[in-house]
């Protein structure tokens, strides 16, 4: 098997060990071919590895960088998605490039099989090169390695206070804050090493501490953990109401501890490390057939809505990202249009519009008004409306998303009594009929209310990871609209926290 991987060599030197011809393209000198950003291309990648792959996988990493062409590519197509749990903003539509989308939680694999990807769960590993038993004398008795601020992390904050008012607890803190190799040498030297997230996950630091032997300390949650291992057998879960408890327990119980540590040390190193991973990753692929070729308009609109996610969340990566957005959305809004077109010719009947069609064209309006265009933003949104109205678009999220986002631009521009005619438009979408008329006011208490309301019920309460708040509106997920109601009126950030509550995020 061919293999070339994009942007990261990630499982370059286990699948080379398992016979595989693999070459890594990417922008950073651990590449096998270096490119700049301006000839960081899927030609440019092919015509320097010279061969046709079996396979092109890209990895998501921290350097990550989207090749120009992908959508393009004639050869399978598959994907390693890590943190999905605060990426899949943009990582979702990426996926629909894809012929195979693995992602590191389970919880993100199994919404993006529903959604019609062909996607698995493939957990991170760790390097067992690194992360193994090395025979140090404990030093410590609770460690903890990672990121920490007291405004954006609070639940970690807390977690650490409480810990350091009556252990022996030590922490690094930084992104990262040390080698892999110090981190190794600090598991050994640790009783427990505690592993704490924002959202529930099976995360890199879980594999890597427990393949140094240290008995880890992780929170409860139900995203596949018990899938992987077992509590008390191979770890230690927590809670808010036992942690206390479970760390003393343990600290006093060198024997059990030990055993712990011993069993999920065993359980890693046979079946979670960067080699299992690899002999993984052939099996799948060697399972998966390539999947029907996209549209060109739905191959565009995945690609155009990636890259605007990207550059809202990280403007000054790639400063391309935003103008090859807008060429990808264009492209799918006009070939979807002349499909649509075709099919009327066809069947000399009405069209149906297609859902795409109508998204790339909210779409388009999203990247306008992230940019401060207003104008071009206001006749994308009334465009995807009228498409909605002519076309009989039957998904009710089209539906209304269309005239509401008409809606706040007009009112953004001042046009406020057709702001409030398309709001009303909106509103009847979603069968509201006899509202307060501070309903069809944005910015008023009313207006954030009802509308975070309808968007949980649509399924979009919130996205981790994209900080919308400072975005334009019409960005805006049931999250930012009860987080500004509450700003209004304090007594709403009770919803705030149910909602975060529900999402997993305590």
């Amino acid at each position: 098997m061919k293999i070339i991987l994009l942007n990261y060599p990630y499982l370059r030197e286990e699948l080379r060990q398992a016979g595989v011809d693999v070459i890594a393209a990417g922008m950073t000198r651990d590449s096998d071919i270096v490119l700049p950003l301006e000839n960081y291309s899927l030609d440019n990648i092919l015509s320097a590895a010279g061969f046709t792959p079996d396979w092109i996988v890209f990895t998501d990493s921290m350097n990550r960088v989207i090749p120009r062409g992908l959508e393009d590519a004639s050869v399978p197509l598959a994907a390693c998605f890590i943190d999905s749990t605060i990426n899949r903003f943009w990582q979702e539509p990426l996926a629909r490039l894809f012929d195979l989308a693995l992602m590191d939680q389970l919880n993100d694999a199994q919404s993006l099989k529903e959604a019609g990807s062909n996607a698995h769960w493939f957990p991170l590993a760790a390097d067992s090169s690194i992360y193994r038993p090395l025979s140090l004398p404990k030093q410590y008795d609770v460690s903890f390695i990672g990121y920490r601020n007291p405004e954006t992390r609070m639940k970690r904050e807390n977690i650490l206070r409480l810990l350091g008012n009556k252990f022996n607890l030590n922490v690094l803190i930084g992104d990262p804050p040390v080698s892999a190799a110090d981190a190794a040498a600090i598991y050994n030297r640790s009783r427990l090493v505690l592993n704490e997230n924002m959202f529930p996950s099976v995360n890199l630091r879980l594999f890597e501490a427990m393949g140094c032997g240290a008995a880890l300390l992780t929170e409860e949650n139900d995203a596949g953990l018990d899938r992987l291992f077992v509590d008390g057998e191979h770890l230690i879960t927590y809670n808010p109401d036992n942690l206390l408890q479970k760390v003393e327990h343990y600290l006093t119980n060198e024997t059990r501890r030990e055993s712990v540590a011993a069993r999920g040390c065993k359980s890693v190193h046979e079946h979670h490390t960067m080699t299992a991973r690899a002999g993984q990753l052939l099996e799948i692929l060697g399972n998966t057939k390539a999947g029907k070729k996209r549209s060109n308009g739905d191959r565009h609109a995945a690609m155009g809505e990636a890259l605007m996610f990207y550059a809202a969340k990280w403007p000054q990566r790639d400063p391309s990202a935003l103008p090859r957005a807008r060429w990808q959305l264009k492209k799918s809004i006009k070939s979807n249009s002349r499909t649509q077109q075709d099919a009327a010719l066809k069947n000399s009947t009405r069209s149906t519009c297609p859902f795409d069609a109508v998204k790339a064209g909210l779409n388009l309006g999203k990247l306008y008004a992230l940019t401060g265009d207003n104008i071009a933003a206001e006749r994308c949104f009334r465009d995807a409306r009228d498409s909605v109205i002519a076309n009989e678009v039957k998904q009710s999220l089209m539906n209304f998303l269309a005239p509401l986002s008409y809606g706040i631009i007009l009112h953004d521009m001042g046009e406020k009594e057709r702001g409030r005619a398309s709001l009303c438009e909106a509103e009847r979408c979603v069968g509201a009929t006899d509202v307060d008329g501070s309903v069809l006011t944005p910015g008023s208490e009313q207006f954030h209310l009802f509308w975070g309301r309808i968007l949980i019920d649509a399924g979009l309460p919130m996205i981790p990871g994209l900080m919308q708040f400072h975005l334009s509106m019409t960005f805006w997920t049931a999250l930012e609209h009860l987080r500004r109601a509450a700003e209004i009126n304090p007594v709403h950030w009770e919803l705030v926290g149910d909602l975060l509550m529900e999402q997993g995020a305590p």
